[in-house]
């Protein structure tokens, strides 16, 4: 998790990262969760340049999510989210990420995860509620 806190801290510190992808079964929300407390306490207010995140097969659940949630506040411009394989996500943890999905936000995948059809039916609301019209291709399931 110490060196997926690192990895994401830097890539949500305000670089002009575009793509990053991360499969392990070893990190989850302890790396989530260091990486916002990094952030914060770098004072970073500068967004990041993700477009593409790929973070797949971690052990991340709910509160994980919620962490992420906040970092992707940061991503204005992230087109793409992979959380695939990462099996402990659930309806809270949907719901978290529901709720501040970026803007240019494209494609959402989330095949693979505990996503029942609450976090699926809070997923479908925040994306009809959003202000642009872009359309968003949403994986959910295995």
């Amino acid at each position: 998790d110490a060196g997926l806190a690192r990895l994401l801290g830097w890539a949500f510190g305000g670089t002009t990262l575009r793509t990053l992808r991360v499969a392990s079964d070893a990190a989850g929300d302890a790396g989530i969760f260091a990486a916002r407390r990094e952030r914060r306490k770098a004072n970073v207010t500068a967004p990041c340049g993700l477009e593409d995140l790929a973070l797949e097969d971690l052990a991340l659940g709910g509160d994980g999510c919620a962490a992420l949630a906040d970092l992707l506040e940061t991503a204005p411009l992230l087109r793409r989210l992979s959380l695939r394989r990462c099996g402990a996500i659930c309806d809270f943890g949907v719901s978290a990420l529901a709720k501040r999905l970026p803007p240019c936000l494209e494609v959402l995948d989330l095949r693979g995860t505990g996503c029942a059809d609450a976090g699926a039916a809070r997923l479908a609301r925040a994306l009809a509620a959003r202000e642009n019209a872009t359309a968003v291709h949403v994986d959910v399931g295995d």
